[in-house]
């Protein structure tokens, strides 16, 4: 079993290793005693290892973050066998919903921004699961626990003062994808810096030090490459900006340039 635990860590980036870790941790307390016990959220990556570590543990895995849409997700670690057992419902999962109004009058608020005003509550990234936005509202899925804190605490998103109260489980807000905006950008490769720097209007060597200093992800997953190539359908996460994904492949300009339909998400640029 201990072989299987290792042969996990060789095909996981550096920065993905803590986390196997505290999941390996979490699965051999339920392979040895028997017990459910559940993750903090993880992301769509996150889940992957999760699958990983549950199959080299021996132990039952099962994913709820609100419902069947949810991109971040609790993993419930329960006996091999005894995943169909397992209820897909917020009780379950300890999970819990926070509604946020505000006048739209006074301004939109974007997912950055409610993410931003709940972490400096001081809640880690990993006890907060999605966030959902309309007209003048939010919906924030947080552990049970932490959801009476923030109800509580949070009275503005950044300069807009917010009303704050339990969310309700049953009336909530359907899941819309972000708000995108396209561009088109033209690259001379299709480099992981060269399309971060032109999507992003930034240098190339700033694009470099995002990527050197561990602020990028492709798909979810820790990329420190700049060379890294990137393909059709690729997301790409940059910390600060947001995230950009190739939607087209346009062909090549008259110079050899390489043109890409860009679509935004939440980035600044």
């Amino acid at each position: 079993m201990r072989d299987a635990e290792s042969a996990l860590f060789v095909h996981l980036h550096p920065d993905e290793r803590p986390e196997a870790r505290r999941l390996i941790d979490i699965a051999r307390s339920v392979r040895a005693h028997g017990t459910w016990r559940l993750t903090a959220f993880v992301d769509p990556r996150g889940r992957e290892i999760a699958d990983l570590v549950a199959g080299a543990l021996a132990v039952g895995a099962v994913f709820f973050g609100g419902d069947g849409e949810a991109e971040r997700v609790r993993a419930l670690f329960v006996p091999k066998g005894m995943e169909e057992d397992v209820a897909r419902d917020p009780e379950t999962f300890e999970l819990g919903l926070v509604d946020v109004t505000w006048n739209s009058a006074f301004g939109t608020l974007e997912h950055r921004d409610v993410l931003g005003a709940v972490l400096g509550l001081g809640i880690e990234r990993e006890r907060v699961g999605d966030i959902r936005l309309t007209s003048g509202r939010a919906e924030i899925v947080t552990t049970a626990a932490l959801a009476p804190f923030v109800v509580e605490h949070l009275k503005r998103v950044g300069v807009i003062g917010v009303a704050v109260r339990p969310g309700n489980w049953s009336e909530r807000l359907p899941h819309f994808s972000s708000p995108k905006q396209e561009k088109i950008v033209s690259v001379a490769s299709m480099r992981l810096d060269a399309v971060i720097a032109e999507a992003l209007q930034l240098s190339r060597e700033a694009a470099k030090k995002l990527v050197h200093g561990g602020a990028v992800k492709v798909n979810h997953r820790p990329v420190d490459a700049p060379d890294a190539k990137l393909a059709l359908g690729d997301l790409v996460s940059v910390r600060g900006f947001g995230r950009l994904e190739i939607v087209s492949l346009l062909g090549r300009s008259q110079k050899g340039r390489i043109r890409l339909a860009v679509a935004f998400t939440g980035a600044r640029r």
